[in-house]
């Protein structure tokens, strides 16, 4: 599989499918798909692209994803978002969830640093939260809503 630059993004054995490109907020991507190189059952799989192209991990000053917690996850009608760092302002921050193909699902603010998650709406399946402090992402974190 490789993206529109034509960087090999994943040449794992099986079946990759449903590739999505989700912004970084730094001008590169995340390329997301389901993958089903065990054979067996899908596993989501994440990849980041930077600016220049260049494939790679998150650089650590832009985001950290141990940051942030949900639980419980799996959710099956609300989670708790949990901030780990103290020098984050929740006050300023902002949550914007993704379903598996990238589409947005819903943005809200965060109010304190026990902020809920409510899922009642949501079809089960695979999100990805986003959270974002002055405009830039901090965190990103994959949940499962399962009902």
């Amino acid at each position: 599989m490789w993206n529109a630059d034509g960087n090999i993004v994943s040449n794992a054995n099986n079946t990759q499918t449903n590739p999505k490109n989700i912004s970084d907020g730094k001008g590169g991507s995340l390329y997301v798909w389901q993958d089903f190189r065990n054979g067996i059952n899908d596993d989501i799989y994440v990849q980041h692209f930077s600016a220049n192209g260049v494939e790679g991990i998150f650089d650590e000053t832009f985001i950290n994803l141990n940051n942030v917690n949900i639980y419980p996850n799996p959710i099956a009608e609300s989670a708790i978002i949990q901030f780990s760092n103290e020098n984050i302002n929740k006050n300023s921050c902002i949550g914007i969830i993704y379903d598996i193909f990238g589409k947005k699902i819903s943005t809200f603010n965060i109010e304190k640093s026990n902020s809920k998650i409510d899922v009642k709406t949501m079809t089960n399946g695979i999100y990805f939260l986003k959270i974002i402090e002055k405009e830039k992402p901090i965190s990103y974190k994959k949940f499962v809503v399962k009902k």
